[in-house]
Parts: C-alpha cells; structure tokens; sequence
C-alpha cells in the first residue's frame, strides 16, 4: 500500500506541528480500474451509478498497531460495498482500492493492490472480509 504525497505532507506536518493536523472523521473506501498515482490522480471509479458509493469506515472498525506489529493495521468488521444494481464498468475489472477523505471527491490519502482484479456485476457484492484490507508503514 502506498500512501499519497498529500497524506505523507499531512504526517510530517502533523508530526512537527506545522501547521496542525485535524484528520478526517471518518474516511472512505472506493475501488479504481486503474493504477492510482501517489500524486492522487489516476483513480478510476464506478461514478454514482448501479449501486456504487465509496463506504465508510471509521476508527472503531480497525485494530490497533501494537508492539507486535506496531507498522499495520486492519480492518476488525466486514466492510461492504452496497449490493450492484447493475455492472460497474462493464467489461473492466478492479484492481485498486484507495481511502480518501471525503464519500465524493476528496484528497486520496492512500491506495492499494486488490489481491485478486474482478469485476462488479449486477447482483454482486463487493467487500472486505475482517482481516483483509491492511494498512502499513513501510
């Protein structure tokens, strides 16, 4: 996982207090057909169409970093997209999730490799069993 230039200014700003940082209240997970840049650019997403909407997730749904692994967290609750309606950009599969600040729009603040690139068909349920989605300082 990579996190965007935006996101690791936001760090070191917030790191040395120049200026604060106020981290978002809940962030927001979309998928992307294409490979995003660490500049933010180059997400491609369903649009608000057959079903898709980025989801939610807040701090409660991740679990902590420890001393253990003091560089990763993941997610401790299933996160789910809304069941299709329709195809999400027939005949394309995704292969990107990313986490932004904002349910549309919005700084991406970092983005990943699926494990596995699929398609979204009309009745499909795309999702994130506990465990799966990890984040991690490298």
């Amino acid at each position: 996982m990579s996190f965007t230039q935006f996101l690791s200014q936001e760090f070191l700003n917030h790191l040395f207090t120049d200026p604060v940082f106020s981290p978002p209240a809940a962030l927001h997970i979309g998928l992307s057909t294409t490979t995003p840049g660490e500049d933010g650019t180059n997400f491609t997403e369903q649009g608000a169409s057959n079903g898709y909407v980025r989801i939610s997730t807040v701090a409660g749904e991740w679990g902590p970093a420890t001393n253990a692994d003091p560089s990763s967290k993941s997610n401790t609750t299933e996160l789910t997209f809304p069941q299709a309606t329709g195809d999400w950009l027939t005949g394309t599969d995704f292969t990107h999730f990313g986490i932004f600040d904002a349910t549309t729009g919005g700084n991406l603040l970092a983005f990943g490799l699926l494990g596995v690139a699929k398609p979204v068909l009309d009745g499909d349920t795309a999702k994130f069993p506990i465990g799966d989605l990890d984040i991690t300082l490298q």
